[in-house]
């Protein structure tokens, strides 16, 4: 039986993929029935099959990628009610292709390290299988126009968010992280926000510093008329 937490979400989905197709959806309970509603504990990590799309519900999650030489770098931070899909391939990538993630856009060429999703606290997530979505896309015209949509919305959403926090200097790369996702800040470590802007925890520590200062400093007087 489907909780009402489960149904809440599905409901809150199919209003959102209603929103990019030109007819409603049919065989909806096809797909519904293929979603599975799990509770992962922090530190856990979320399978990363070639299939699996998960869509945050409640906690936060993060997309690391692990490096040769065994150390992890954060790449992303997923927040409700965000998609993430560490392993995903569609049919038509090369099986040596990166998954659908930022680190397609950093990486030097398709084959890249392996990506994680680890819930960093205890977090709640509809496990969807992207089997059933081709397969409904392939038999209906709307489901192939929500199928188009996710994966442009997806990818366009994940090069956005990069954009803001992999370009420009560290200071400012930092300030917009306070500025555009301050629960983050409360609800991550200090290594893990310095792992997000590729610096070392002891430069993190010393451009937050130099931030306080700067957001203390007095606003100079105004000249007399």
């Amino acid at each position: 039986m489907v909780s009402l937490v489960h149904a809440g979400i599905l409901a809150t989905l199919r209003q959102l993929a209603r929103s990019y197709t030109t007819s409603p959806l049919p065989d909806w309970d096809e797909f519904a029935g293929s979603t599975r509603l799990e509770t992962v504990d922090a530190k856990d990590r979320l399978p990363a099959g070639p299939h699996d799309i998960y869509v945050v519900v409640r906690g936060l999650v993060k997309l690391t990628q692990t490096n040769d030489d065994g150390t992890e770098r954060v790449e992303e931070f997923f927040e409700a009610i965000a998609m993430v899909a560490p392993g995903l391939r569609p049919q038509w990538a090369s099986t040596s292709a990166a998954p659908l993630s930022i680190t397609r856009w950093r990486a030097r060429n398709w084959s890249v390290p392996l990506l994680g999703a680890i819930a960093v606290e205890r977090t709640t997530v509809l496990r969807l299988d992207y089997r059933v979505i081709q397969q409904l896309a392939a038999k209906h015209p709307a489901w192939g126009e929500g199928h188009s949509a996710f994966l442009w919305t997806y990818v366009d959403g994940l090069f956005s968010i990069t954009t803001s926090v992999r370009y420009g200097s560290v200071e400012d790369r930092y300030r917009n992280l306070l500025v555009q996702r301050p629960s983050l800040m409360r609800r991550v470590s200090q290594r893990e926000i310095a792992s997000y802007l590729s610096i070392t925890e002891s430069a993190l520590s010393r451009i937050a510093k130099r931030v306080r200062d700067t957001d203390l400093e007095p606003e100079p007087e105004p000249e007399p008329a």
